[in-house]
């Protein structure tokens, strides 16, 4: 026998401010079931029950209770509905009584009698003549059910009945909907986040996610679509063969087999088998839960969303704003430097002529290695640089014409080992130690999602920020530097391809190649060193609780490397180190490395086995450990 419908959605809509909130969604309530209403925050399930109780108009579409329709039949339709619409709001100074009396008098025929009987159907009897404000939160559910039983409605509406509520609460709060559906014959319809309540106490639900209704069917029909069995059978391939004539073979390796859940069929399949003389070892039915089925259809696991997250509160801490204001006044205040050292340069040798600036510079590398104090080490660099101007100047080209251009490859490759570095430790620095530290490491760890793609997404998300990092400060340093020296320059040639052989220069691989390309080439080395650095910090994030002692371990280490790099050529052993391998552009331009025999390619070598080496560290721990 059909049960009577109760409530008849169709087509409903609800546009806000030019959005669409609400996307064309229709379903139907019949009499004694009880409806589960599920979706994430921002679903739109809360504008949805407004829209069946007449709190706001739908933009398109009917809500028909009984057979009335809402909206040219008000009157008659709300009759037959009683509702709680988030929190059940009473006054607080009235009894129960009172509360109840109040709202009993907005409806006829409605006397001492049924308010008894009501305040008898949810249990407060023995409180009802007390006032509310002394009331548990459980027992304010309790009187927000009574107060929408008053006028016998045919429909009963609760959106987060259990919000609050202790255990044993929730308990009794399941059964009191069961029996008013099973009992009473009431239509419930119970919006909540607690999927495994609506599991145990829905007949029917629907799920929705972004204003739509992505299913609505019988608990159990929803689970058997995600139902699978798992079977172990040898031989392996002859046994997925067979099966694959009768079902479709979702998943299958050397040892097990995956197809849809059919309990009907499954004796069927399994003698086919037999018969074959495959040898089954195990036939597993795996059930979803009604949480595992509503995560697969809102994509509340998908990875995306976790690294919007990270995103979110990467901008909302306003990190990447800071940086981009540090980046804008250091790279002025280095342009005004630049600046007062060209016209220094000009005043003093009375010429703009770049080859007498530059065999100037020529001759005061001359006179400086004329110096009996300077160290073997700084002798070996500047007659390295010495040789370099000599090619340049042989070849007439000048390695520093002024333009935003040369400034921004001269700005990356200062700040390669250091400056750079620091603004990423900035993002990373506090990823997961800020979580540890501010408590909220539990609450995101207690969500249906593997540790391993929080984690995974917090890195993504610094990958991300060290991008944009490495645009700011492109962006920056051209546009500010263009001001004072003007924006050519992108296809001034340089040369490259220099090699430092002990104390020689080899120049048989010099070419030239355009400025741009220089650039290219120096953003990529410079990205790849914040990246190592960045995760270093990250792992330091994960296994420290204080971005403090994060920021000053990498803040130690980046500065110990630009010290150890002008002392560590004859300690061998310390190339090894991952900030005696920051300045990876030096080795592009022809610079001596810090220590004889280390080259580009050694040098990205060890920083990726430092990164690499980081990365599982951080991962494992954060798998692994515990939370307390």
């Amino acid at each position: 026998m059909t049960k009577q419908v109760t409530l008849a959605v169709k087509e409903l809509r609800k546009t806000i401010r030019g959005k669409e909130i609400i996307k064309g969604i229709s379903f139907e309530l019949h009499e004694g079931e009880v409806f589960g209403f599920l979706g994430p925050n921002g679903a739109g399930k809360t504008t949805t029950i407004r829209m069946l109780v007449g709190l706001i108009r739908p933009t398109a579409g009917t809500v028909a209770i009984c057979g009335y329709d809402l909206h040219r039949q008000f009157t008659d339709a709300i009759r037959q509905i009683g509702c709680i619409v988030e929190n059940p709001e009473m006054y607080p100074y009235l009894t129960g009584w009172e509360n109840l009396e109040h709202f009993a008098r907005m409806m006829p025929g409605i006397g001492a009698d049924r308010i008894m009987e009501v305040a008898k159907l949810v249990g407060l009897e023995q409180r009802i003549h007390d006032r509310v404000g002394t009331y548990s939160l459980g027992m304010r559910q309790r009187l927000g059910i009574a107060q929408a039983l008053l006028g016998k409605p045919k429909v009963l509406i609760l959106d987060e009945p259990t919000n609050g509520l202790d255990p044993a609460g929730i308990r009794e709060m399941r059964a009191f909907i069961r029996f008013l559906a099973e009992t009473e014959g009431l239509s419930v319809l119970v919006s909540s986040h607690l999927l495994s309540e609506i599991q145990l106490m829905c007949d029917r639900v629907a799920i929705m996610a972004k204003g739509r209704l992505l299913a609505v069917d019988t608990v159990e029909r929803l689970l058997n679509q995600q139902a699978r069995v798992v079977w172990k059978a040898a031989p392996t391939d002859r046994a997925r063969a067979l099966l694959a004539e009768e079902t479709e073979v979702l998943r299958a390796d050397e040892e097990t087999i995956v197809t849809p859940y059919e309990p009907s069929r499954l004796a069927a399949w399994n003698a086919k088998l037999v018969q074959a003389g495959v040898s089954v070892s195990e036939i597993e039915p795996r059930l979803p839960t009604l949480e595992d089925l509503f995560i697969e259809l809102t994509g509340a696991k998908r990875l995306s969303k976790l690294v919007y997250n990270e995103m979110l509160k990467i901008v909302r801490k306003k990190r990447l704003w800071v940086i981009a204001a540090i980046i804008a006044v250091l790279v002025a205040l280095f342009t005004y430097a630049q600046y007062r050292e060209t016209e220094e340069l000009r005043k003093r040798l009375g010429t703009t002529d770049w080859r007498t600036q530059l065999q100037q510079q020529i001759v005061d590398l001359q006179n400086r290695l004329q110096s009996p104090s300077m160290s073997e080490e700084w002798q070996k660099y500047l007659q390295i640089r010495l040789k370099q101007q000599q090619y340049y100047l042989e070849h007439n080209i000048n390695p520093s014409a002024p333009g935003a251009p040369t400034f921004m490859r001269t700005f990356i490759e200062n700040a390669i080992d250091l400056f750079l570095p620091l603004l990423v430790m900035v993002v990373a620095a506090d990823l997961v130690s800020s979580e540890a530290s501010a408590g909220t490491i539990k609450l995101l760890l207690v969500r249906p999602v593997k540790r391993w793609k929080i984690l995974l997404s917090k890195y993504i998300a610094l990958l991300l920020s060290v991008s944009l990092i490495m645009l700011m400060a492109a962006v920056l340093s051209y546009a500010i530097s263009g001001l004072v020296f003007g924006y050519g320059g992108f296809r001034l040639p340089l040369l490259t391809g220099f090699v430092q052989q002990g104390e020689d220069l080899n120049t048989a691989n010099v070419h030239m190649i355009p400025q741009w390309k220089y650039i290219l080439i120096e953003l990529g080395l410079a990205a790849f060193v914040s990246v190592v650095v960045g995760t270093l910090t990250f792992m330091f994030s994960v296994l420290l609780r204080s971005t403090a002692a994060v920021m000053g371990i990498m803040l130690a280490a980046l500065i110990s490397g630009a010290i150890l790099s002008n002392m560590v050529s004859s300690w061998h052993s310390a190339k090894y180190l991952f900030m005696v391998n920051l300045r990876l552009t030096d080795y592009i331009k022809g610079a001596a490395p810090p220590i004889e025999g280390m080259t580009l390619g050694f040098s990205m070598a060890v920083l990726a086995v430092w990164g690499l080496v980081a990365l599982i560290v951080a991962f494992v721990v954060f798998t692994r450990r515990d939370v307390y």
